[in-house]
């Protein structure tokens, strides 16, 4: 286990797991600092977040979780998951060098949080801590092994506009 502060959580309570800070890298571990953290995206300037626009129309299944032969979310873009929560064979399969998108059940859908088909949206199911590279800024290492095929966390963060993309920044959105 890497030696993290164990009072600091980069989150502030905004995860279901907390993500503790590493002190002991290359600037003392004051690093993190400058990055305000966010479970989600956020528009940064001139920069348009329109969550309709890449939500599909939700299922209307009633029960907690859905079943392939009566979930419309899952005939329309096959399941992803295990009954253990890990990624199928096909949902890791490359197609042109890439590896397809995955869709899950989501705020349109009448299923339940824990339906299995809802796993990105379930949040940290590994704890992480934040630490500092000697050259590279800041880094996110995992304090426990994690099963092959696995959801680590969500990469999210402040959405930029082209223009705001290519400028200098001061507060930077940390996102996991």
């Amino acid at each position: 286990m890497a030696r993290g502060d164990f009072k600091t959580d980069v989150t502030c309570g905004l995860e279901n797991l907390p993500v503790f800070v590493d002190t002991g890298g290359a600037s003392g571990g004051d690093g993190w600092r400058k990055f305000k953290y966010s479970p989600e995206n956020v528009s940064g300037p001139g920069a348009a977040l329109d969550p309709s626009e890449i939500t599909f129309p939700g299922c209307d299944c009633l029960s907690s979780s859905c079943q392939l032969d009566s979930c419309l979310c899952l005939q329309r873009h096959g399941s992803a998951y295990t009954d253990d929560l890990r990624l199928t064979s096909s949902a890791t399969r490359q197609e042109a060098g890439f590896s397809k998108p995955l869709f899950e059940c989501n705020i349109m859908c009448k299923c339940g949080d824990s339906c299995k088909n809802r796993v990105v949206q379930r949040g940290l199911a590994y704890r992480f801590e934040v630490f500092e590279t000697e050259l590279k800024g800041c880094g996110l290492r995992t304090l426990e092994l994690i099963p092959q095929g696995s959801f680590v966390c969500e990469y999210a963060g402040e959405v930029l506009s082209s223009a705001e993309a290519h400028g200098d920044y001061g507060v930077r959105v940390l996102a996991i």
